[in-house]
């Protein structure tokens, strides 16, 4: 299987969660249930037009979240593997 991953990737399966980086704004639900997401929001987690996202309603609050790309995924998971590997082999070496 040929990689097309950088070798920078960062294993992270979503957009940060650092809990400084909160932006609240107050949205209004139109007439068919939409909302608009902030242009600060959508930037902030990534979001383009055609983005999927998750909407998971939890103690009541609607909580929306990017989808994971795919492909970013597979690289995420190529460098998990890669570094666990590389530890495994020092620890090897170690012995």
């Amino acid at each position: 299987m040929v990689s097309t991953c950088t070798a920078n990737s960062a294993h992270r399966f979503r957009k940060d969660d650092d809990a400084t980086s909160h932006n609240e704004t107050t949205v209004r639900v139109d007439t068919k249930g939409r909302i608009v997401i902030p242009i600060e929001v959508r930037k902030q987690l990534g979001l383009r037009p055609g983005s999927e996202v998750t909407v998971t309603a939890t103690n009541g609050r609607a909580i929306i979240e990017p989808e994971s790309d795919p492909e970013q995924l597979m690289c995420d998971l190529e460098a998990m593997i890669d570094e666990a590997v590389t530890n495994r082999d020092r620890r090897l070496d170690s012995r």
